[in-house]
């Protein structure tokens, strides 16, 4: 934290490997151990991925952002994890969300099936009441309503 590093983690609620609330609770310990989600965020960034299960390629939700073993629809820092941490680490700029792709038959030569974001934790995309919901744009990072 004190030597300006940086860390991007990412799991899926889906994984029945590795339970994601292990992950959650992770974080929440280190935010509570740092004094708050202000400091947290400085340095550490966690993305949570619904309907995804354990490693990408098993589920029914978007499961591409260029993670391991992926390429990346785009290189950009909204749609590449990597790209995303270098952002961060060179350009001071913290990921506020991830676009995640679903090519059609699980194949990145094929057209895109759909995308949504997914968003640091605690947050969640919320759709925002129109349009397609296969279109990232049409949701935004937020706290889900109780």
């Amino acid at each position: 934290m004190n030597a300006g590093g940086k860390m991007i983690q990412w799991h899926t609620w889906d994984d029945s490997q590795f339970m994601p609330l292990w992950t959650t609770h992770y974080y929440d310990q280190v935010t509570k151990t740092l004094g708050g989600d202000e400091t947290t965020e400085n340095f550490y960034r966690l993305f949570m991925a619904p309907a995804q299960g354990h490693c990408a390629g098993n589920g029914v939700g978007p499961d591409n952002f260029g993670e391991e073993n992926f390429v990346a629809i785009s290189s950009d820092a909204d749609h590449d994890i990597v790209t995303a941490l270098q952002s961060w680490v060179e350009k001071g700029v913290a990921p506020k969300q991830l676009i995640t792709t679903r090519f059609n038959n699980g194949d990145a030569t094929q057209a895109v099936n759909l995308q949504r974001p997914i968003c640091p934790y605690p947050l969640e995309a919320i759709y925002k009441g129109s349009g397609d919901t296969g279109v990232a744009a049409n949701f935004t990072c937020g706290t889900p309503p109780q």
